[in-house]
């Protein structure tokens, strides 16, 4: 992928499902995560993502979870109430498309509506449906025996939601 193609000076907020195959493949991860702070990104995510990804069963698992965290994200962003008031309207967009759909997916997205340069990094495309959000750039990496796909996902603005240009934090 073409490193001028990403997004430049924005908030990339980091999914549960990135931060568990970075932490498990840290040489195949390192790439796309180097190109992305290249672009003078900020990197964040939100505490239930934090909270999915240290859950381990031993405390050693955790603390070294948390280590990582820490050298990874910049900052873990909080839920504010406008980003709160989002959680109904965007249960009722979703529709259909809300079939199995995560907790904390539900709050990404609603973070991700609330503020136009915020994007999101996930490989979880079904709970990201392309008619609410906008695919922006898509990296592959490949391993032993898979190839995982991962996109960045930015609210595609609407009539019924207001967006806001600043980075709230």
């Amino acid at each position: 992928m073409e490193e001028s193609s990403l997004p430049k000076d924005v908030w990339i907020v980091l999914d549960t499902n990135f931060l568990i195959d970075f932490y498990s493949k840290q040489d195949q991860y390192a790439p796309i995560f180097e190109k992305l702070r290249k672009r003078n990104n900020t990197i964040v995510t939100i505490d239930l993502v934090r909270t999915e990804f240290i859950r381990s069963k031993s405390k050693e698992v955790v603390e070294a979870k948390v280590d990582f965290l820490g050298k990874m994200v910049e900052t873990i962003l909080p839920l504010d109430n406008e980003t709160l008031r989002l959680v109904q309207p965007t249960i009722e967009i979703y529709a259909s498309d809300m079939d199995k759909v995560e907790l904390t997916d539900i709050y990404l997205a609603c973070v991700i509506q609330r503020h136009s340069k915020v994007y999101l990094l996930t490989r979880n495309h079904s709970d990201f449906p392309c008619r609410l959000f906008s695919r922006s750039n898509i990296f592959n990496v490949g391993l032993e025996k898979d190839i995982k796909t991962y996109a960045l996902y930015q609210y595609k603005k609407s009539d019924t939601l207001e967006v806001k240009d600043e980075v709230p934090f």
